[in-house]
């Protein structure tokens, strides 16, 4: 690494740095954020993850591709296919930006179902005092979702962080 030019080991630490910033984010949020919100009634937890979903809507997709596009930087000047360190690189890259069709296949559907019922509650006037009832049959309950969607989050951490430990090996070998 020490080998390297200035801008490719800025350009390293800025792919490195930022997915497993991402990942760790993203993996955090289901490990520990997640099970908090589980704990509470509805209305809130509904509130919580919709202000947590607008903060991630707004800074995880432009990050992962400031990382990606770092991967593949690295990638076309290892020799793109040329060698295995290229092959890693486009590999990280695809990782990292592959957060945003995963979230658009496994996740908008969780995520409108989420708003939604966040619509509902709203509507209903005082949100603090609304009780979640149980569902009628075939309809998941807020927990239910959240549970779901933290799960699906965690693979998200899970692609991120992969791609940043590829990274590294790259980076090291």
């Amino acid at each position: 690494m020490s080998d390297s030019p200035l801008p490719i080991r800025l350009t390293q630490a800025v792919g490195l740095t930022t997915s497993l910033l991402l990942g760790g984010g993203n993996c955090a949020i289901s490990v520990l954020f997640v099970p908090r919100l589980l704990e509470s009634p509805a209305p809130l937890l509904l509130q919580q993850w919709n202000n947590l979903y607008q903060v991630g809507m707004r800074t995880f997709p432009p990050l992962a591709i400031v990382a990606s596009v770092s991967y593949f930087y690295l990638a076309r000047d290892a020799g793109f296919g040329e060698s295995w360190k290229a092959t890693a690189y486009a590999i990280s890259g695809a990782l990292t930006v592959g957060i945003i069709p995963y979230t658009l296949l496994f996740m908008k559907k969780i995520n409108g179902k989420l708003a939604t019922k966040l619509e509902e509650i709203r509507n209903l006037g005082k949100p603090e005092s609304v009780v979640e009832e149980e569902e009628s049959v075939g309809e998941e309950s807020a927990h239910q979702l959240l549970d779901l969607w933290g799960l699906l989050n965690l693979m998200r951490g899970l692609m991120l962080s992969t791609a940043g430990v590829l990274g590294v090996w790259t980076v090291l070998n």
